[in-house]
Parts: structure tokens; C-alpha cells; sequence
């Protein structure tokens, strides 16, 4: 998929490389932060519109 974005496969293969050549793995567990904070925003946003209508 990378390759793609690149005319010449072996430059994308060589930047490819370099950026994780030094990189480090980290396997997390649980739910994704993201997830979370979506279904805060998610159940604010509900509890608006809701004082919205009913002050409307």
C-alpha cells in the first residue's frame, strides 16, 4: 500500500527503512482512547440537542 505513493519502489522501500529502523513496538491493551473520547463527545452532543429542543 506505502509502494504505491512512491514512482520508484525501491526509493519508497529505502524511506520506508530508514523511518523504522529505530522504531520501537508497542502492544497496547483495552479499549482506544479515541473510542472513549468519541463516545463522550457522542453522549454530549445528545444531551444538547436534547436541552435545545426542549428549551426551544
Amino acid at each position: 500500500m506505502w509502494l504505491n505513493h512512491f514512482e520508484d519502489q525501491t526509493v519508497g522501500e529505502a524511506l520506508l527503512d530508514r523511518i523504522v529502523h529505530r522504531s520501537h513496538v508497542f502492544n497496547l491493551e483495552g479499549e482506544s482512547m479515541r473510542k472513549k473520547r468519541g463516545k463522550e463527545v457522542g453522549k454530549f452532543l445528545i444531551l444538547v440537542q436534547v436541552r435545545r429542543h426542549f428549551n426551544s
